[in-house]
């Protein structure tokens, strides 16, 4: 084969020469004097190996790449991720990220153990581990034996380590959940009773449904009310005035009515300077009659024998609604001092 060089062939140039052990073709390599005169054919210079495959690796696809781009995108967003949810450095002062700290292990623990052991006396040891197995158990403690003290005394007395502050981590959660949240009472006046204006009702949140509070908006306004609002007077001749009786076909008390009234007026009072204060509690709890504040309830008490004064409330707006809302509002009036004067009887302390 002297003389001969080795190409790839394709399917279309040189197939009837195509060495069908080797999968090549030779052709003659042309001399000095002919390389001018004579063309030689157009053949793939790509070396093939002894199968018949390329030897030289093919380029990227173009969704290679971009799978290849995406891939470096995910990553980087991962990274930054794990940078969000990662805790702020505290102690490195330049913002880098601290050190990870490493789990330790079985044998570093039972050092650190032993070490804490030789600061408590067996006595607290033997107690520790008491009260460590009855609250596995889910046993109570008994607390004639101090096995609280004794824990105290034994995180007091371990060093800043691993176990002293899981001993101290521990001791604090037991002792949280031990306590009642919130508290049955507090020691103070202002937590006895609620106040006049619905507030210090609840100990977590003495502010809420209290008077002089915003109100909660719940639904989403579907429209903006205009600048020109129409006469209020004139809204009420076209639809609401009545033109002539007519019997309601369901039978419905007017009281029902009067009732309503007072309830409405019970649980809302807008501020009028500024319509997102309610000046009543959110509580149903009859502040037409009795006032929504200290003031108010101070103009309709007696001041003697818990009564009230008599025919009179404390919601001046009703004023202006029918008799009949006037006439319930009385009633309850009168109920309230009759009740007054009922208990005074059967008072036990006097």
């Amino acid at each position: 084969m002297k003389g001969l060089r080795r190409v790839f062939s394709s399917a279309s140039c040189f197939r009837p020469d195509l060495d069908q052990d080797h999968g090549v073709v030779y052709i003659e390599s042309p001399s000095k004097t002919n390389v001018t005169n004579k063309k030689q054919p157009m053949v793939n210079q790509v070396e093939m190996n002894h199968f018949g495959e390329s030897s030289v690796p093919l380029p990227p696809s173009a969704l290679d790449g971009m799978a290849d781009k995406i891939r470096e995108s995910l990553g980087a967003m991962g990274t930054l991720l794990s940078a969000m949810r990662a805790p702020l450095p505290t102690g490195t002062g330049d913002g880098s990220a601290l050190p990870v700290e490493k789990d330790e292990t079985i044998a570093s623990t039972l050092a650190t153990i032993v070490k804490d052991v030789s600061h408590l006396g067996f006595n607290t040891v033997e107690k520790v581990a008491e009260m460590t197995i009855k609250t596995k158990n889910g046993e109570d403690l008994d607390d004639k034996k101090y096995l609280m003290e004794y824990l105290i005394s034994a995180a007091q007395a371990l060093p800043n380590d691993v176990v002293g502050q899981k001993l101290t981590n521990s001791f604090v959660t037991a002792l949280w959940n031990d306590l009642e949240h919130p508290p049955k009472v507090f020691m103070s006046d202002k937590y006895q009773y609620r106040s006049a204006d619905g507030s210090d009702n609840s100990y977590l949140h003495p502010r809420l449904g209290a008077a002089h509070e915003s109100y909660a908006r719940t639904v989403k306004p579907a429209t903006i009310q205009p600048g020109n609002l129409p006469d209020p007077a004139v809204l009420f001749d076209v639809l609401m005035a009545r033109k002539e009786a007519t019997e309601h076909p369901n039978k419905i008390s007017s009281m029902l009515f009067y009732l309503a009234s007072i309830i409405i007026h019970d649980l809302f009072k807008t501020n009028h300077k500024d319509f997102r204060i309610s000046d009543t509690s959110s509580y149903l709890d009859l502040s037409p009659l009795y006032g929504s504040d200290q003031s108010e309830q101070d103009t309709i008490r007696t001041f003697k024998d818990g009564k009230i004064k008599p025919d009179s409330f404390a919601e001046t707006r009703l004023l202006s609604f029918p008799p009949g809302v006037g006439v319930i509002m009385i009633m309850f009036n009168r109920f309230h001092n009759y009740i007054v004067e009922q208990l005074a009887l059967i008072n036990e302390n006097s």
